[in-house]
């Protein structure tokens, strides 16, 4: 397997995190259950023209969109057929990073998943074509850099597609690692009413603000399990991410997983001693949700 990951240039810096690459990606499993963090990302199938999504509770019920797809934040996991994303591009845009290059239709309410031409036109199937056709990940990144600094040239010139300061201001309180304000709060300290708030965020980053900080708190008692999987301190990790007591974080968990904090401690204890390699904020899994024994490790 190839893995590449690119650090895009100015200033695409300012609204991006990483562009990223798979080649030859394998799993000894067929699905992979993907956790929700509160970003956009865009995503592209290089092998195949198509993405499968699945239900993560009803993993038999499928969607399929088109190989260049937009992932929108949602509270709820999602499934992804791996057996069929051998050769993978995407962007993670940095939290609220999104809006200068796709606008305000990338966060209209709606399915987590769309195709990316119906956000952007024939424009995305064009790219999609000339990003397959290349072979080596720094032709793709210089071809994905140029159409996003491009896309973002186009927004700007509409003249409203820009962060309010509120909500900027905003998604440092609310994304924080540490324990999070209430929306009310922070309504208040950057001037505006929580309704009002509510509706300005929520067009803006794609999700509401409560959502939001529950999702971005969730994540950070996640990497928090992964990076000590052979020690987890249950009370010490609830209590440093802001939750009330380990109950509430068994029931965000389980919201945003399906599982409970010591069943995916226990799948990735088992990832682990098998030496797979599982991209970040995936879980592999079988068909249904099953988890079954390793026999060889992914190569």
């Amino acid at each position: 397997m190839v893995f590449a990951s690119h650090v895009p240039r100015r200033p695409l810096t300012r609204f991006i995190q990483n562009f990223w690459c798979y080649e030859g990606y394998a799993s000894p499993y067929p699905r992979e259950r993907i956790f929700p963090d509160g970003t956009f990302k865009l995503v592209f199938n290089l092998a195949n023209d198509e993405f499968r999504i699945y239900d993560s509770r009803e993993t038999g019920a499928c969607r399929t969109f088109a190989g260049a797809m937009l992932s929108r934040p949602s509270g709820s996991p999602f499934v992804t057929d791996s057996e069929e994303e051998s050769s993978i591009l995407g962007v993670n845009f940095r939290l609220g990073g999104v809006l200068p290059f796709l606008g305000f239709e990338a966060s209209d309410a709606g399915d987590s998943h769309v195709d990316l031409r119906d956000v952007c036109g024939a424009d995305a199937t064009a790219l999609h074509i000339r990003l397959s056709e290349c072979s080596r990940p720094e032709d793709r990144f210089r071809i994905l850099e140029n159409w996003l600094i491009g896309r973002m040239a186009r927004v700007q010139r509409r003249g409203r597609e820009c962060h309010r300061s509120e909500v900027l201001a905003a998604l440092d309180a609310l994304g924080s690692p540490q324990p999070g304000s209430r929306t009310r709060e922070v309504a208040r300290e950057v001037g505006l009413s929580e309704r009002r708030f509510i509706e300005v965020f929520t067009a803006e980053v794609g999700m509401k603000p409560k959502l939001f900080s529950r999702v971005r708190r969730f994540q950070h008692a996640r990497s928090l399990i992964d990076r000590n999987v052979m020690t987890v301190g249950w009370a010490t990790i609830a209590a440093e991410c802001g939750y009330c007591d380990q109950s509430h974080l068994i029931r965000d968990f389980e919201i945003f997983t399906g599982f409970t904090p010591v069943e995916y401690l226990n799948r990735q204890r088992h990832l682990t001693a098998h030496g797979v390699r599982a991209k970040p904020n995936h879980l592999p899994m079988a068909e249904h949700g099953q988890f079954y024994p390793i026999h060889s490790a992914a190569t």
